[in-house]
């Protein structure tokens, strides 16, 4: 499995400069050339793309025919808008193999500081928006026995077409911590009560079985 990996930070490196842009796109597309060159030699067996910007992918899948995407920090138990939802189901109807990624947003979800790669301090509104949504999932999975983490991991797992998610560690101890929570049945209470609370913006009464969260919005 090959890719072109963060597009989406190549392109915004161009800024607002529109010529940039369509040139570093461009360059996109040829690098997609040579790993098509070699799939045609048999040298590799599927080409993907990686990116946090999932519109960047959605821009991509138009012009390229993936076999396979990775969505870093985009679709996660705080933050799930229903379009990409529908455009995750859609590539998998499509046969494109799903990836979900960077499940945590950087770690914030289980105590970071760090959301979507940058530094959250409290005091600021933004930030206190977050750290108050944080306390409050928290304290759900207090009040549940539920592990932040293994939440974070099932919510990934059960969006419709999302066939595997990349969770990674720097100890190896937690290698099997890790399949473990990927392997965990959490009470339906827990996410109606996350519902109920506007946690989360899907319906409960779907969870229970991988690859049927229903968004508002999209089903």
């Amino acid at each position: 499995m090959v890719s072109v990996h963060d597009p989406d930070e190549y392109l915004a490196a161009a800024g607002d400069n529109g010529e940039e842009q369509t040139r570093r796109y461009e360059d996109i597309l040829d690098a997609y050339e040579a790993l098509f060159d070699l799939k045609r030699q048999g040298r590799v067996a599927a080409i993907g793309v990686g990116a946090k910007d999932w519109r960047v992918i959605k821009r991509l899948v138009r012009d390229v025919p993936l076999d396979w995407v990775m969505f870093a920090n985009s679709m996660t138990l705080k933050s799930h808008p229903w379009e990409l939802a529908y455009l995750i189901k859609e590539l998998a109807d499509r046969g494109v193999r799903v990836i979900n990624s960077a499940v945590f947003n950087s770690g914030f979800l289980v105590g970071s500081d760090y959301f979507d790669y940058k530094l959250m301090r409290r005091g600021d509104p933004v930030a206190d928006r977050l750290f108050r949504w944080r306390d409050e999932f928290f304290a759900v999975c207090d009040e549940f026995g539920v592990m932040p983490a293994a939440a974070c991991v099932q919510f990934a797992l059960y969006v419709p077409g999302v066939c595997s998610i990349a969770l990674q560690s720097s100890n190896p101890d937690r290698v099997k911590e890790n399949l473990d929570m990927a392997a965990m049945q959490l009470p339906w209470e827990f996410w109606q009560a996350l519902r109920e609370r506007d946690l989360i913006n899907f319906d409960p009464m779907a969870v229970g079985r991988p690859g049927y969260i229903r968004f508002n919005n999209y089903y």
